[in-house]
């Protein structure tokens, strides 16, 4: 009942990470996050660092996920182990994701993080 009451919790977390109200349109689907992580890649892969546009889309898919798996890591059990992949890893890792299944272009953010990150980074069962 403990691992139950666990895994409910780290879901809540999760559902409320993705939906808290934001005033940008779209802010809780994926197709929000999806785009402003292309617009990190693009920065990154642009060696004059790219648009002022990309750089401040770019820093919200940022702050979004690593915050979102900062988060995850404060929490038992964990949903996935990326142990010490960069931001910018992890960044790549769902849009290369996204791409392969834009269905979730219209679920929650949270839906396709959480796919592509517990397919990239499975914690080891002990």
């Amino acid at each position: 009942m403990r691992g139950v009451l666990k895994n409910l919790g780290v879901l809540a977390f999760v559902l409320a990470v993705g939906v808290v109200g934001h005033a940008q349109e779209g802010y809780g689907k994926g197709s929000w996050l999806f785009q402003k992580c292309q617009a990190y890649v693009r920065t990154i892969d642009n060696p004059n660092g790219g648009s002022d546009s990309d750089n401040q889309d770019g820093a919200r898919c940022f702050d979004y996920l690593k915050g979102f798996v900062d988060g995850i890591m404060d929490h038992s059990p964990q949903p996935f182990c990326p142990g010490s992949a960069t931001t910018g890893t992890t960044v790549r890792i769902y849009v290369n994701y996204m791409q392969q299944h834009p269905k979730l272009l219209d679920d929650s953010k949270t839906v396709g993080i959480l796919q592509a990150f517990k397919e990239a980074y499975p914690c080891k069962t002990k």
